[in-house]
C-alpha cells in the first residue's frame, strides 16, 4: 500500500484515500463533543487527519497550486486545530524571551492542558477541528473540486453544509470566502471562534471544538476581536442609529 505522502502524486490517489475517509465519516452521527467521542476513536482521527491532509495536497496540487503554499496552509491548520496558541508570554526559564517549548508556554497538543483550560480539547474533537479547516478551505469559492461527490453529504456533520465549493460562508459577513484570495495570501484567512473561548452566550462556554471553531476573514477575525456574534451585531446597530441609519431586526427562522 503507498504511503500517504506518496499518495499526492499517484492518478488513482482519489478513490484510495476516500476509500479510506469515508468509513470513519459514516461512524460520526453528531457534531457534539460527547456523540463525537463516543462514536470514533484516537486511531480513528488520526488516521482520517492524515488521509483528509493528502487529499488535501493531491487535489490541489491537481489544480496547480504550489507545494509551498499547500504546506503552508496545513502548517496553519495544525497550529489552529491539534496545537494551542503560546500560552505564556514569555519563557519561565530565566534565559529566554519566548516560551521555548509547550511546557514553557509555547505551543503544544490542546489535550495536554488541564480540561478546564480554556484551550483544551480531547484529541479526537481536536483532530476533527482541524479536519474541519481542510474541508472549510475545499469548500471556499473557486475551490478545486473533488473527483467525486462520495464526501460531499458525509462530511455534512463536521461542516454544517455538504462539501462543495461555495458552500462555506464566512460566519461573520456571510461572504463567500474566495480560495485565490486564500491562495495568493495565507493571512486572509484565519481560524476563529463563534463563542471567543473563555466567554459564553445563553450559558455555553466557548469551547475550541467542532461547532464552535472556523476559519474566518482576517478582517472579520479582527472585528469580533472577543465579542460574541449578538454581541458584535449590537455594537452595529447601536454604530449604525448614531448615524442616523434605521435598523430592522431580522426575522427569526420559520
Amino acid at each position: 500500500m503507498p504511503s500517504r505522502k506518496s499518495l499526492r502524486k499517484e492518478p488513482n490517489a482519489y478513490q484510495i484515500l476516500v476509500a479510506r475517509i469515508l468509513p470513519v465519516l459514516q461512524k460520526i452521527h453528531g457534531s457534539d463533543d460527547a456523540s463525537l467521542q463516543q462514536c470514533l476513536t484516537e486511531e480513528d482521527v488520526r488516521s482520517l487527519i492524515s488521509d483528509v491532509k493528502a487529499l488535501f495536497w493531491f487535489t490541489l496540487s491537481r489544480a496547480g497550486v504550489n507545494d509551498d503554499v499547500i504546506r503552508m496552509m496545513s502548517t496553519k491548520f495544525h497550529d489552529a486545530g491539534r496545537r494551542s496558541p503560546p500560552w505564556q508570554a514569555g519563557s519561565a526559564r530565566g534565559t529566554f524571551r519566548r516560551p521555548q517549548d509547550g511546557a514553557d508556554g509555547n505551543r503544544q497538543r490542546r489535550w495536554l492542558f488541564p480540561t478546564e483550560h480554556k484551550f483544551y480539547a480531547g484529541e479526537i474533537v481536536a483532530t476533527l477541528t482541524e479536519v474541519r479547516f481542510y474541508f472549510q478551505t475545499l469548500s471556499m469559492d473557486g475551490a478545486p473540486h473533488l473527483q467525486g461527490n462520495e464526501l460531499r453529504d458525509p462530511a455534512i456533520p463536521i461542516l454544517g453544509h455538504p462539501l462543495e465549493p461555495g458552500k462555506f460562508l464566512d460566519p461573520i459577513s456571510k461572504l463567500p470566502v474566495k480560495f485565490t484570495d486564500f491562495v495568493q495570501d495565507r493571512r486572509a484567512v484565519e481560524s476563529g471562534h463563534i463563542i471567543p473561548l473563555g466567554s459564553e452566550l445563553d450559558g455555553v462556554r466557548g469551547r475550541h471544538n467542532v461547532q464552535n471553531a472556523t476559519l474566518m476573514l482576517r478582517d472579520s477575525n479582527r472585528i469580533q476581536a472577543d465579542m460574541t456574534v449578538p454581541e458584535l451585531m449590537q455594537m452595529f446597530e447601536g454604530i449604525l442609529r448614531r448615524h442616523g441609519y434605521s435598523v430592522v431586526p431580522p426575522r427569526p427562522p420559520s
